[in-house]
């Protein structure tokens, strides 16, 4: 909208007007993959407003890769480790005077937040203990995928009659996956790795970059050579590392998380057929990775050579992920932030789901994926999350699956058995 700030006694030329944007926020402070399935809502919201400036509210350390290829204008984040983080974002926020809040995330702070900045329009999903938060809420479409239930809070969908034969179609038209030109703002992005910690005692920091190797029976990483002026692209260039398999293990949550020596197994496998391994994951997981490699490469000693496997946990921010992920042969990960980065980077995908099912709808966007469960537990799901301890205590929707069963999926899907 156009504004003039007139005084009584002087005339106001067209000129010197100020020309404002309207304002638009979208509230995502869920977990990382929530966020990136509000990529195909947050592309809508652009068609709809615009003209407007588009803010984006995220969890901290997870947003700056929606400012790298601009899908939003402005990034605010959140640190909900704070006690006081809700009342200091309402307040910051309020501020900015938006036009229209839009919240995909169904929680109560969320909402109360919504409530709190005050915009004249606010828009969120029909629920009792939320609904006095908005102006205008919709429907939760709990027989959709995510990324189409967060798309329909702006669109019809959840009035659709959408069955499993048109949801390809709609996956074809609200992709995840990131268009050539936001492929480019990351690569034309600064991206750089932050150093890894040294390591003492028996896993030192080595010289040579491209050694990997068993010695003393504890496998040397080249990454930790690392300097925070090299970059991803840089890094791979140097270390000739191609025809790659990326291998993401972890999960926010321990049942969603494969065991250890299924992924070993498995690693050990791609490894004895001469494909080279590429680990990722948050600084929290790169233990369990090291583990991991450590098995594999016990057993493939004089196999292997001195480049087949990196671990890079701890290393990479989303939009690193991506590139890395984008030259990939394949991404075999969890249910988990992992498989949803796949998807913005369009690379085949194996997920292993244990503790949850598609019917939760957190199915990897990707129409080039396969999922391994295991289909004969009457206790799956056994939550929306998944939880730190099987409720069970018997965790067989994980340690059922075998790594020849997942390694079966991936070579279905690439031909390369």
């Amino acid at each position: 909208m156009i504004t003039c700030q007139k005084s009584k006694f002087l005339k106001v030329s067209k000129k010197d007007c100020t020309i404002l944007k309207s304002k638009i926020l979208v509230i995502q402070t869920a977990f990382l993959g929530d966020l990136l399935l509000s990529i195909p809502l947050l592309r809508e919201v652009r068609k709809l407003h615009p003209l407007s400036e588009i803010h984006l509210l995220a969890k901290k350390g997870l947003g700056d890769f929606y400012l790298n290829v601009k899908i939003v204008d402005r990034l605010h984040q959140v640190d909900k480790s704070q006690s006081s983080w809700r009342n200091e974002t309402s307040r910051k926020l309020k501020a900015e005077r938006f036009e229209t809040i839009y919240c995909p995330h169904k929680s109560f702070s969320s909402a109360w937040l919504s409530f709190r900045i005050g915009a004249p329009r606010r828009v969120g999903f029909q629920q009792l203990k939320t609904r006095w938060a908005f102006t205008e809420t919709k429907n939760w479409p709990r027989h959709l995928p995510d990324a189409l239930r967060q798309v329909s809070l702006v669109t019809n969908l959840s009035n659709e009659n959408v069955s499993s034969k048109n949801v390809a179609a709609l996956q074809e038209k609200f992709t995840m996956q990131l268009s050539e030109k936001e492929m480019s703002f990351i690569e034309a992005a600064p991206a750089a790795l932050p150093p890894m910690e040294s390591h003492n005692g028996e896993q030192t920091v080595v010289s040579n970059q491209e050694s990997y190797l068993l010695q003393n029976r504890n496998p040397k990483n080249p990454a930790d050579t690392l300097q925070p002026s090299v970059g991803v692209k840089d890094f791979f260039v140097r270390s000739r590392l191609k025809d790659y398999l990326v291998i993401a293990p972890g999960s926010q949550w321990a049942t969603k998380q494969w065991t250890q020596g299924g992924f070993a197994a498995l690693i050990e496998i791609l490894l004895r057929q001469n494909n080279r391994i590429v680990v990722v994951g948050t600084q929290t997981e790169k233990t369990l990775a090291d583990s991991i490699l450590h098995q594999a490469l016990a057993k493939c000693e004089g196999i292997s050579d001195s480049n087949s496997a990196i671990n890079l946990c701890g290393l990479t921010s989303v939009s690193d992920l991506i590139l890395i992920m984008r030259d990939a042969k394949c991404v075999i990960t969890n249910d988990s932030g992992a498989m949803h980065v796949a998807s913005l980077a369009g690379t085949p995908t194996v997920a292993i789901f244990g503790p949850t099912t598609l019917s939760l709808g957190y199915q990897p966007w990707n129409a080039k994926s396969i999922i391994v469960e295991n289909n004969e537990l009457s206790c799956r799901p056994c939550g929306k999350h998944g939880h730190n301890e099987c409720p069970l205590g018997h965790h067989k929707c994980m340690k059922d699956i075998t790594a020849a069963m997942v390694y079966d999926s991936y070579a279905n899907m690439t031909s390369q058995r």
